[in-house]
């Protein structure tokens, strides 16, 4: 268990990956190996309200769960984004706000927590408001059809993290 994040790389962007009471572990699974992937220095999942790393996690990861250097669980999640602040990281939140922070003084080589929101629920107001600014993938249509307004968790992470590593906000 973790309530601190742990300490960066100052010589790397340290990015840290943190599913919000994420439910399902082939979604897990594949945060963990596109985290890899990415080279993201921790996952931080919470203890409650969150699937455990099971061996269905292991195998979603493709083996990358055992390989992935720092990964977590924490009590509290307002308490670590707290603590997170305290130690410089910019916290990053993702959905489908209608108001988007900007991104004030970012810079490639900020310490950063990427937050990931509960497949139905996304992330809940008190998470939101830790946030340093929101990241959104808009759908190419104005209007969509089927009523698609968001990607799998998953996916979506991938998306984001390659936004954050080449600073295409």
């Amino acid at each position: 268990m973790i309530s601190s994040p742990p300490p960066a790389q100052e010589e790397e962007q340290s990015i840290i990956v943190f599913p919000v009471n994420l439910l399902d572990p082939q979604n897990l699974g594949s945060i963990i190996r596109t985290s890899t992937f990415y080279g993201c220095s921790a996952l931080i999942t919470t203890l409650k309200n969150s699937c455990d790393y099971t061996p269905i996690v292991s195998k979603a990861s493709a083996g990358c769960m055992e390989s992935f250097e720092h990964l977590f669980r924490t009590k509290s999640p307002l308490q670590f984004l707290k603590n997170a602040k305290i130690e410089g990281y910019k916290i990053i939140g993702t959905g489908l706000l209608d108001v988007i922070k900007p991104p004030n003084s970012f810079k490639s080589n900020d310490k950063m927590i990427l937050l990931l929101g509960n497949e139905g629920k996304g992330l809940n107001e008190e998470v939101l408001s830790l946030c340093d600014f929101n990241l959104m993938i808009p759908s190419i249509f104005n209007s969509n059809p089927t009523g698609l307004d968001s990607l799998n968790v998953s996916v979506a992470t991938g998306i984001l993290l390659d936004r954050l590593r080449n600073l295409r906000l």
